[in-house]
């Protein structure tokens, strides 16, 4: 991180009007050593959380991300959680089962959008295997 913020302050240059201002390959170089290393920018709204998650679920995760047109794993995870996540917290404020379950409600609701457009993206499956053993085309 120390190298990235020399790199930086090392392409800032001052015009005649005492503007700062960063050379473009330096820019370049210390977006590529962040891209590279991993290296993120703080917040103070949010926070990074690490979740193992299988190579096969993140695929998956991938796939859902193209079909819905979420942009990011991570928007498609905070998607995913959002309805339990609400419910719990409605659950602890209120202490109340009804009104936990009429936050999830409200939280698939807005979910059903996501999982409507992934629907629209999918190829219609056209056999059916009922018992593994025969397929019924429709």
């Amino acid at each position: 991180m120390f190298f990235i913020r020399e790199q930086i302050k090392s392409g800032i240059t001052s015009d005649s009007d005492g503007i700062r201002s960063l050379n473009k390959y330096q820019v370049l170089l210390a977006m590529l050593l962040v891209l590279t290393q991993g290296v993120t920018m703080a917040s103070s709204t949010t926070t990074i959380i690490g979740v193992r998650i299988k190579n096969d679920d993140v695929a998956m995760i991938d796939a859902l991300c193209e079909m819905s047109g979420i942009e990011t794993r991570g928007e498609m995870v905070r998607q995913m959680i959002k309805p339990t996540f609400d419910m719990l917290v409605t659950a602890k404020e209120t202490k109340s089962m009804m009104k936990a379950t009429k936050a999830r409600l409200v939280s698939e609701h807005e979910f059903t959008k996501i999982v409507r457009r992934v629907i629209t993206s999918t190829e219609v499956q056209t056999e059916m295997f009922l018992d593994g053993s025969e397929a019924l085309t429709t």
